[in-house]
């Protein structure tokens, strides 16, 4: 799967602004599972878990046609993604990178 994003980072953090549609979100992103929780440093910095509410937000999004969905942090955990830049000239000294394609395995685990 490859996925247009922006590249930023941010200390020693490079992360990923992007958009995924909700069949993607369905069929990518899993819940965390004991697997993942082995891992201590990994334990630490989770924020939270998926909770009972997802019932009510997929009645939301099934049902309300404007609707508006806030943003999902996710981690991608083992595999191997690749960054593939693309470079944006504009006909000046300028140069802009940070713009490309985020490319997955499908062997990532990827989580909220």
């Amino acid at each position: 799967m490859k996925i247009p994003a922006i590249r930023a980072k941010v200390g020693i953090w490079v992360y990923y602004i992007s958009t995924l549609t909700y069949a993607q979100v369905g069929e990518y992103v899993k819940k965390v599972d004991d697997e993942l929780h082995k891992s201590t440093v990994l334990r630490e910095m989770l924020q939270r878990s998926i909770t009972d509410n997802y019932r009510q937000i997929a009645t939301y999004i099934s049902q309300q046609e404007e609707r508006f969905f806030n943003s999902l942090v996710l981690a991608v955990y083992d595999g191997d993604p690749q960054w593939h830049e693309v470079r944006l000239d504009y006909g000046t000294d300028e140069e802009y990178y940070d713009i490309g394609l985020l490319e997955l395995s499908g062997k990532e685990k990827i989580f909220q």
